[in-house]
Parts: C-alpha cells; sequence; structure tokens
C-alpha cells in the first residue's frame, strides 16, 4: 500500500498501481457484457422459432418485419466477428497479422455490429406502435438495449472495424 498524491491509498505490486473504485464502475461491464450477449443470443434462437412458424404458415400476422430482421442481424454479426476470431486465432497468433478471410471477416462483421444497433434504433422506434406481437417487439427492445451496449463497448475499446494486421 502506497499513498497516492491526493491522499488516498493505492495497490501497487511490480506491474500496477490500483486505485479504490466504485463497485458500480467494476461490475458494469463484465456483467453488461454477459446479459448483453445472453439477449442477443436469445435473439437467434427466437429466430428459429419465428422462422419455422412463418413457414409453417402458424405466425399470424407478424408485424413489421424489420423489428426482427435488425436486432437478428446485430446479434448474428457479433457470434461472427467473435467466430472469426476464435477461428483464426485456433491457426496461431501469427495469422491474425496478415490480411486472410478470418481477419477480413472479423473486420467486416465487426463494422456490422453497429450498422445493425443502429437499424435496430430506428427500427424499434418508428414501429414502437405497430400491431404485433408485444412479447415479440419488447424482446427486439432488449436485444436492441444489448446491442446499443455492446457497440459502445466495442468504441470505447476501438473494437469497430479492428484491423488485425499492419
Amino acid at each position: 500500500l502506497v499513498p497516492g498524491e491526493d491522499g488516498e491509498m493505492l495497490l501497487q505490486d511490480d506491474r500496477r498501481t490500483n486505485r479504490r473504485i466504485s463497485p458500480l464502475r467494476a461490475w458494469i461491464p463484465p456483467v453488461g457484457f454477459v446479459v448483453s450477449s445472453l439477449l442477443a443470443l436469445t435473439s437467434l434462437f427466437f429466430a428459429v422459432v419465428w422462422g419455422l412458424r412463418r413457414l409453417l404458415g402458424w405466425l399470424p400476422a407478424p408485424g413489421p418485419w424489420s423489428v426482427r430482421l435488425w436486432p437478428l442481424l446485430g446479434a448474428a454479426a457479433l457470434f461472427g466477428c467473435i467466430a472469426f476470431y476464435v477461428a483464426g486465432r485456433s491457426r496461431g497468433y501469427p495469422f491474425l497479422g496478415v490480411p486472410n478471410r478470418w481477419t477480413i471477416g472479423m473486420m467486416l462483421t465487426s463494422l456490422l455490429i453497429p450498422v445493425a444497433t443502429l437499424g435496430s434504433v430506428v427500427a424499434v422506434w418508428r414501429h414502437r406502435r405497430a400491431v404485433m406481437n408485444r412479447f415479440a417487439y419488447w424482446h427486439a427492445v432488449l436485444v436492441t438495449a444489448g446491442l446499443v451496449f455492446l457497440t459502445g463497448f466495442m468504441l470505447s475499446w476501438g473494437l469497430v472495424g479492428v484491423r488485425m494486421w499492419k
């Protein structure tokens, strides 16, 4: 423990110096990331359900499709970006340092996430009074909120349009 410039106590080890922060500041990013990712994952599963219902003719008056499709596109782009990274990383870190289908795919999907998020926000706002299943609408709103959080996270860490090569 060492005293800081303003008298607060700091925790220091051989690599870094840590200061006390609010528990909210420490827990909101990881919890928000997990909750937002789970919401995006439910969007993928929900798409299978309403896709099958639509094909079988069991989906009466689904309402505006954009409310369902934009969040789905954002979720697919998010998991696609993660899949491209994992696939590229499994071939070794030097593989990520050159332009190839994995790194270019990761760059393109990371650009698609904010575009789909913006489309989701516009769709849920424009169709907030549309005649459609309220559960589907509020699910889309929650997925959109999660995508907004994830887009903000990605923007703050410079992960939108990330190029892994020089």
